[in-house]
């Protein structure tokens, strides 16, 4: 224990501890000051205790403990932001440090973590992006999972041989690519050629200016950015190109780390934003085929029959959009509804939330007089089943398809709802 406490209180801390075992001596930095570096490292072996430390103290300790192969580590509330750590991680690179509450992990290795996490999400983000565009430009099969378990297994490799962390380089694979690589015979050559200029040609290329470097990376970076992609992304659809424009000046004025991380964060908020108000519609028919009409108000199947389709999974975000758009079609009918088929063909997922406002609004349209039936049911149809919403349609209202529903609905002979169980 390295403090900067009386003698007195820090035997007094150290026994409270646990840390003054038999033979363990307490002693001060005037104690170790005329030590040489042998004679500390005796005297460190039979101490526990180091009182009134000096930041001098503490280096010559750390490093004396270094030099006979000890991992050192750090705890306490003076090192977390102090000028001592700042010191210690740029001069022995290996100090690991924790201080504050509850033990919390403090610079040294949260800058670690950070470390790890970038790489990761680069590792990540690089290769599939250089695995996708490559495999597309010559008609190839792209396989995502296939590309991480090699470079799972590259990097567990390079964890226990010292190596540097793998990853599919956009500018290494374009320079492969344009010299006509096409196979791991390539990389097999480039492999050999880096070896053979490590051991005979490295007086060199160490007077290389890192500005010619820097001009060879940059001049393969310009031939990745493709403008005709971009053009297409503007053509198809603008948010789309808004995302990519965001995704591009986070990288440029974030960093990758944050860059690649905002990117992930606005493709998702572009998809809920589609999911949130997704399209719907109504299923007219017309010379015995079915049609799509928007859901406006106004539209109906026939006269007192209404067939919706709502074209998106139904989870929390969206279900009550769902359920205002069904009443919305209701009350603006031409002729008082008297059947409303839900047409589920596109609802391949509904969440607990979700199911919950279903049954909420079939039971609304039920008080209401509307006899609710459900159609093409396959993907969420044990959904349905859990919570008790083929129940309280009734099975006899539930249909494979459009036509059969319709059909059997507008007879005569409709059978009135019943609570029939599945």
């Amino acid at each position: 224990m390295l403090t900067g406490d009386h003698p007195a209180t820090a035997r007094a801390i150290a026994e409270e501890a646990g840390l003054l075992e038999s033979g363990r001596d307490v002693l001060t930095s005037a104690d170790i000051a005329h030590l040489a570096n042998g004679e500390l490292h005796e005297k460190l072996d039979r101490a526990a205790v180091i009182a009134r430390a000096t930041p001098l103290d503490k280096l010559r300790i750390i490093e004396s403990f270094q030099q006979h192969g000890h991992t050192v580590a750090m705890t306490g509330g003076g090192v977390n932001g102090g000028s001592l750590f700042g010191r210690i991680r740029d001069y022995f690179g290996d100090v690991r440090a924790a201080a504050g509450p509850h033990g919390r992990v403090c610079q040294h290795c949260r800058y670690s973590t950070r470390a790890d996490t970038s790489l990761f999400l680069v590792v990540l983000a690089q290769s599939a992006a250089t695995s996708r565009s490559l495999t597309q430009k010559h008609n190839e099969t792209f396989s995502a999972n296939r590309d991480l378990v090699a470079l799972g297994a590259a990097n567990a490799l390079a964890a226990v041989s010292g190596r540097f962390v793998g990853n599919g380089s956009p500018t290494k694979t374009a320079v492969v690519d344009s010299a006509g690589g096409r196979t791991q015979a390539a990389q097999l050559a480039a492999a050999a050629a880096t070896l053979a200029v490590l051991l005979s040609a490295t007086s060199l290329i160490a007077r290389l200016p890192n500005a010619a470097l820097a001009a060879l990376v940059f001049l393969i970076g310009v031939r990745l950015v493709d403008i005709q992609s971009l053009r297409q992304i503007y053509g198809f659809r603008r948010a789309t190109f808004a995302v990519v424009l965001a995704t591009m000046a986070a990288l440029l004025f974030l960093g990758v780390e944050r860059g690649i991380f905002l990117a992930i964060v606005f493709s998702v908020l572009d998809h809920l934003r589609q999911e949130y108000h997704p399209k719907d519609v109504v299923l007219l028919r017309s010379d015995a085929q079915w049609k799509i009409a928007r859901a406006d108000a106004g539209a109906e199947t026939e006269p007192g029959l209404l067939v919706y389709r709502f074209e998106a999974p139904l989870f929390f975000a969206n279900a009550d959009y769902f359920a205002v758009r069904v009443q919305a079609l209701v009350k603006g009918a031409p002729h008082p509804v008297k059947v409303l088929g839900l047409d589920l063909v596109s609802m391949n997922d509904i969440d607990y939330t979700a199911a919950l406002t279903l049954a909420e609004t079939v039971k609304h349209l039920e008080q209401q007089g509307i006899t609710v039936a459900l159609v093409q049911t396959e993907d969420v149809r044990a959904s349905l089943d859990r919570l008790g919403i083929t129940r309280q349609v009734g099975t006899a209202h539930i249909f494979e398809t459009v036509s059969d529903a319709v059909t059997t609905l507008t007879t005569p002979s409709l059978p009135a709802h019943t609570q029939a169980s599945a």
